[in-house]
């Protein structure tokens, strides 16, 4: 029923000349039946971790042992990589995620049942076809999102899939079915037992779904409950492209907010200037307003918070950009680095070296306002009439035209 590529008919080869079983199973299966190209494969099967290894290894495959205490290892060959889990059982759960216990079993059906949502308890083997004992084709042929067995068991046992069921259905289009949308609601405090990491990584894929904004309106209660903040603004969503640092300008009002979730620092610098950039547009109408505003930013977050208000205000943005078209293509001043005048030629003129970057920045004023006084001569001129050598007093305001 699927194409398998050549190192995944090789591995079934393997397991069906053993005693033992070998199927594909989860994400990869539900994606083929979807018509979409997995970009990994996991693989289960009735083998215990040392039989699948000495099975592979006589197949010259690699094997790395990248979770023995789990049943799991990863099989590699022609730098493709499979991950091959042992059916297991598990039994309690501790802080609504990790199982206290886990039970290799011999039933695949076993290993099936524990698994978060119908769609995803699907197995495939080339010799049985597919095995859907909980009615996963059915959830994707009807683009339903459904918890395998008691949804609220299924979210006490791994509060995580509370925002799963959420982000697959952003990133799939998929409905949440309406016994597992009382239990999302009805378990949602669950979510503080998560780390924040976890948090973060599954609301930035749900945030970079296609239908992000009718799940957010729809599960705003339970976002609000993860971000810790209330959402003003989701209209945003209907039109944002599918830029995450946009996104998240739009989602968050406070930095505090992405701190807490343990964004990198990066981001938070970047979401925070770009908001304080943002703010400044609705005030430029001007080559010269834009260039002072450019002084202040660099371009990453004035980027950033531009592409963000043309989704609020296009007419203008659009105006805006073409100022700044203007101003590039004449290379028209707005940095420091770009004066003529360099902080070395003012050491040499007997400038002191804490009152240099004063004295740079009142030039860059003047050269911002008119760029042809972008001339080393004319700089120093300037200067020497509005500073004194050794101990810089300035003689009038930085401003002040000749």
């Amino acid at each position: 029923m699927f194409e398998l590529e050549k190192e995944l008919k090789e591995l079934f080869d393997i397991y069906e000349k053993s005693p033992y079983e070998l199927y594909l199973v989860g994400g990869c299966v539900r994606n083929r039946l979807m018509g979409i190209t997995p970009k990994d494969y996991d693989l289960t099967s009735n083998a215990l971790v040392n039989e699948s290894k000495e099975l592979l290894l006589k197949r010259h495959f690699r094997v790395l042992e990248t979770g023995i205490k789990h049943g799991t290892i990863t099989a590699l060959k022609n730098h493709q990589s499979y991950e091959i889990t042992t059916f297991r059982i598990e039994k309690g759960h501790i802080k609504h995620r990790k199982p206290k216990e886990l039970v290799f079993s011999a039933r695949l059906t076993d290993d099936l049942k524990r698994r978060d949502f119908s769609m995803n308890a699907i197995a495939y083997s080339p010799t049985k076809g597919i095995i859907d004992p909980f009615k996963g084709r059915s959830a994707i042929e009807n683009q339903t999102i459904e918890c395998v067995g008691g949804a609220r068991l299924r979210f006490f046992e791994d509060a995580l899939r509370i925002l799963r069921a959420l982000r697959f259905s952003a990133t799939l289009g998929f409905k949440i079915a309406a016994s597992t949308k009382r239990a999302v609601f009805a378990c949602k405090d669950l979510l503080k037992h998560l780390s924040k990491e976890r948090l973060q990584s599954e609301l930035n894929k749900l945030l970079m779904g296609k239908n992000a904004y009718e799940v957010a309106k729809e599960y705003q209660e339970i976002l609000e409950l993860v971000i810790q903040e209330k959402i003003e603004n989701l209209g945003f969503l209907k039109n944002a492209p599918l830029n995450l640092e946009l996104r998240l300008l739009g989602f968050f009002k406070h930095q505090k907010s992405l701190e807490n979730l343990r964004y990198p620092k990066k981001t938070c610098v970047l979401f925070s200037k770009a908001k304080e950039c943002h703010k400044s547009f609705l005030n430029i109408h001007n080559k010269t307003e834009l260039k002072f505003l450019l002084k202040n930013y660099d371009l990453e977050p004035f980027n950033l918070a531009l592409d963000f208000y043309a989704l609020e205000n296009p007419k203008h943005a659009l105006k805006i950009k073409r100022l700044l078209k203007e101003i590039f293509d004449s290379n028209e001043p707005f940095k420091k680095e770009h004066l003529a005048l360099k902080g070395g030629a003012l050491q040499s003129l007997g400038y002191q070296h804490q009152k240099i970057g004063e004295i740079l920045n009142a030039c860059l004023d003047l050269v911002i306002e008119n760029p042809k006084n972008n001339a080393l001569e004319w700089l120093i001129e300037w200067v020497k009439g509005h500073y004194l050598p050794n101990d810089a007093i300035n003689l009038s305001p930085i401003r002040q035209k000749n």
